[in-house]
């Protein structure tokens, strides 16, 4: 399957974790922006569920991005500039093709 650039219209902020030590015993951490790409976004499913009375809800997604050797499961994606996060879960590189990414994702809450 071809990756046609109009069907990348999300722009897309991949992030990694970093950690720091604060001093006293515990960790600190923090979300460093890495790169901008372009990408679709594709809803999966979407569940709700009820836990110590509070609702707790999380939508399944699949990105579509541009093939980067540094992605793997350990990054986040800010989607453009707004509050809204996707936890990478899994990275497939389809037919081991190095064109293009599905980023298997949830939504951070």
């Amino acid at each position: 399957m071809v990756l046609r650039a109009g069907t990348l219209r999300h722009r897309l902020i991949l992030q990694s974790k970093s950690s720091t030590g604060d001093g006293m015993g515990g960790v600190t951490n923090s979300w460093t922006n890495e790169r901008t790409v372009y990408g679709a976004i594709w809803p999966l499913r979407g569940t709700e569920r009820l836990t110590a009375q509070q609702l707790e809800s999380s939508i399944t997604c699949q990105v579509r991005i541009r093939y980067a050797a540094d992605v793997s499961p350990s990054n986040r994606i800010q989607v453009g500039d707004t509050t809204q996060y996707l936890d990478v879960v899994s990275v497939v590189n389809p037919e081991y093709r190095n064109r293009e990414l599905i980023l298997y994702c949830k939504e951070s809450l």
